[in-house]
C-alpha cells in the first residue's frame, strides 16, 4: 500500500488496534509472520496511526537490538524460511 506522499507501508490488525509500519526493512517479516504471536516496538501508541518502528519476536523468531535484524541460531539450516 502507499500513503498520499507515494511512502509504502503494512498494516497490522490485531483484535483492538490498527498499526502502520513505514521501515520497509521489516515488511517481509509481518508478512511472513500473519496469524502469530509477536512483539513490537511501538512510536505513538495513544494517537490514530500507532507506528511500528521495530521487532522483538514474531512467533518464535527473535530479533536482535537493532529491532531489525532476525537472531539465527548455530542449529539453524541458513537460507531456510525465518518462520517455518
Amino acid at each position: 500500500m502507499l500513503t498520499n506522499k507515494n511512502e509504502p507501508f503494512v498494516s497490522v490488525v490485531t483484535a483492538t488496534k490498527t498499526y502502520y509500519c513505514f521501515n520497509a526493512a521489516i515488511f517481509g517479516f509481518l508478512s511472513e509472520g500473519t496469524k502469530q504471536e509477536a512483539e513490537f516496538v511501538v512510536k505513538d501508541e495513544k494517537t490514530k496511526y500507532p507506528k511500528i518502528v521495530g521487532l522483538k519476536r514474531i512467533g518464535k523468531r527473535l530479533f536482535d537490538d537493532d529491532l531489525v535484524t532476525p537472531i539465527v541460531s548455530r542449529d539453524e539450516h541458513v537460507g531456510a524460511s525465518l518462520f517455518k
